[in-house]
């Protein structure tokens, strides 16, 4: 079976109308998607902030991280990397050195 590949403005419009509704199974019957193909794009959305995949080297996605923390926050603290890589990963301790 041939893989689908949807792209980012249709998945966040889908994201969206799932936050809207409250119904994640509903709103994947009503455009004729897999409600796990819906389901793992909310969680990529709560993991990420968005359904943008992260990149795959390391260096990339803590300077992403970092970038998306300045955007919210004004200035990147070990707080907030904590709170967006979470407390079980190894890279936080990086992340709030590189930041320092």
């Amino acid at each position: 079976m041939k893989t689908k590949h949807y792209d980012q403005e249709f998945k966040e419009q889908i994201i969206r109308e799932c936050q809207e509704v409250g119904n994640a199974a509903l709103v994947a019957r009503r455009h004729y998607l897999s409600k796990n193909t819906v389901h793992n794009w909310l969680k990529a959305t709560r993991r990420n902030g968005s359904v943008a995949p992260l990149p795959k080297n390391k260096e990339q996605r803590l300077k992403k991280a970092e970038r998306r923390l300045q955007r919210l926050s004004g200035a990147p603290s070990c707080d907030a990397f904590w709170l967006l890589l979470g407390k079980d990963n190894p890279f936080w301790r990086y992340a709030c050195t590189y930041a320092a």
